[in-house]
Formats: structure tokens, C-alpha cells, sequence
């Protein structure tokens, strides 16, 4: 799983350490980027139909009432929550306190 961003200032890939190619992708010189290792992502299960609303602001504003702050990466299909790896676990509880089954990626 990985995740590629373009915008007129930057250039943002979410992508796990273990990927095979993961050097190759970052730029040579360490003041070319920026990285922030140990993160865990959690798949809203899809696809969701666009009619839904409010599906992000639940999972989102439960995690923030925890203080637990979030990197959210969305696609046509569904999204993804990625938590620092210190808080997957009481990200997880939070999931299911709110009536939600939970699987890490």
C-alpha cells in the first residue's frame, strides 16, 4: 500500500519502510525531504458511496477527543487513517467504543 500526492508545492509519498523500492522513490540528499517513520493505517472498509457524510469527522473527532491526531489518506473507493504507532492501540479501542470493527493494516 502506498500513496502518491502531487501539488503545485510538493510531492508526498506514503509509503511503508519495508516496500521494496522505498529509496529509490525519496531524493538523494536528506534536505531534499522529509520523513516520519512509525505509523499504522487503519482501512475504512468500502467501497463508500459518496452520499455518506460524516464518516471521517466520526472516526476523526472520536480519535481527537482521545487527543490522539491523525494523517488521513482518501481514495475514490474509501479511506485511511494512519496514527503514530505509539496510539494504534488506543486508536483501536476508540474504533470499537464507537461501534466499529477495527483491522490494522
Amino acid at each position: 500500500w502506498y500513496s502518491i500526492t502531487k501539488t503545485a508545492e510538493e510531492i508526498s509519498l506514503v509509503i511503508s519502510h519495508s516496500y521494496p523500492s522505498t529509496s529509490s522513490l525519496l531524493p538523494s540528499t536528506p534536505e531534499e525531504h522529509k520523513v516520519s517513520p512509525s505509523w499504522k493505517c487503519f482501512k475504512v472498509a468500502g467501497p463508500l458511496d459518496f452520499s455518506l457524510v460524516g464518516i471521517m469527522a466520526n472516526l476523526s473527532g472520536a480519535l481527537a477527543e482521545h487527543q490522539i491526531s491523525v494523517f488521513v489518506v482518501s481514495t475514490y473507493d474509501t479511506d485511511y487513517i494512519l496514527v503514530k504507532e505509539d496510539k494504534a492501540q488506543e486508536a483501536k479501542k476508540v474504533f470499537e467504543g464507537i461501534g466499529h470493527s477495527v483491522s490494522v493494516l
